[in-house]
């Protein structure tokens, strides 16, 4: 049974959540996005919820409970890193791409990788971006070297970063400069903003009820971009999105999400619907060509998605939800009239799918 506490930080996300995607309704995403990342007294005080709801009502790490999510992810991590899935995940590939018949010309990463027939090393700790990581849950596992980013981060060890707008660096000191940066320790009250990252650096990136807190699918299919060009040739992006229905309910969706992803040169090697959540793992291929002919393949299916582009695939049911005129012309709504459905489990979750 959740507290009045619980019910009220949980409130507070969800109405932050909200307001934000009847902002971009009204304005669009991306000025929506810039007006939401400037107002640092909301940014603070939804920082400070989620944080509180993390470490003290959610501390329970069944199947049942949010943080689950934490020990799928690592343990996930061990059995690919670790214990040897990612060659059994080019072994796989393999296969594939001969029973396809690819004759795609592979990439130099691409040819260096098959040279090591798979048995590519992945040194530990892995390094991780933890992006949207509030206050760094990862730390606590020694196989991971975390780097905690949040646009609004709750405790010190993370650091400011808005993932939408930052760039992506190709030049030779950007490791450098960036480890660096994620060392700096301040006694200010402003931590330095995280202006770029470097390129194919990341083992892992964990996009953990990220993806839905942005108001937009294009939004989303970008930054699933953004990691890929991030992560290691072999390296895996996490996906873990909120959902309380049972697994077929919205099974389209999460469908239409790994066709996108599988677009950008990703392929989907784990998935696992728990109580709240979905799980998915996607590991960047080292034969780019080999998701982007399945997604081809799948899209070819079902005529209805010939008039969709990748980037407009990664929608959520809030992205449905209607709105009165009253409303939009207010800038605000009644809680009790967009996603009463999902009211009812939101004191478990932070954002309802």
């Amino acid at each position: 049974m959740a507290t009045p506490e619980h019910l009220t930080l949980s409130s507070i996300i969800k109405s932050v959540h909200q307001n934000l995607r009847v902002r971009s309704r009204v304005i669009g995403s991306d000025l929506a996005w810039e007006e939401h990342r400037r107002n640092k007294e909301l940014l603070k005080e939804y920082a400070a919820a989620m944080h509180k709801l993390a470490t003290e009502h959610w501390k329970d790490k069944s199947e049942d409970n949010i943080n689950c999510r934490i020990d799928w992810v690592a343990k996930q991590s061990q059995s690919y890193f670790i214990e040897g899935g990612h060659a059994e995940c080019y072994d796989r590939e393999l296969q594939k791409l001969h029973r396809l018949n690819c004759s795609a010309e592979l990439g130099e990463d691409s040819l260096k990788y098959t040279e090591c027939n798979g048995a590519v090393n992945f040194n530990t700790p892995l390094s991780m971006l933890d992006v949207g990581s509030c206050y760094n849950p990862y730390k606590i596992f020694p196989f991971f070297n975390t780097f905690p980013i949040d646009l609004a981060p709750a405790t010190e060890d993370v650091l400011s970063c808005d993932f939408l707008k930052v760039n992506v660096s190709e030049t030779d000191k950007a490791v450098e400069d960036f480890v660096k940066c994620m060392k700096y320790t301040s006694s200010s009250d402003e931590m330095p903003e995280i202006k770029f990252l470097p390129a194919e650096f990341f083992d892992v990136i964990n996009f953990s009820l990220f993806l839905e807190y942005l108001p937009s699918s294009k939004q989303r299919y970008s930054s699933c971009k953004k990691a890929y060009d991030l992560l290691r040739l072999g390296g895996v992006l996490f996906v873990i999105t909120p959902d309380s229905k049972h697994q077929s309910a919205n099974a389209p969706l999460m469908r239409n999400w790994r066709i996108a992803l599988e677009t950008i040169g990703f392929l989907r090697i784990s998935y696992q619907k728990l109580t709240h959540l979905h799980c998915m793992a996607f590991r960047k291929c080292p034969f780019p060509d080999l998701p982007k002919t399945f997604a081809k393949k799948e899209l070819s299916r079902f005529e209805k998605f010939n008039k969709l582009t990748p980037p407009e695939m990664m929608v959520i049911p809030q992205d449905f939800s209607a709105c009165t005129m009253e409303a939009e012309k207010t800038d605000s709504y009644s809680l009790d009239k967009l996603d009463t459905e999902n009211v009812n489990y939101f004191t478990e979750l932070p954002v309802s799918f």
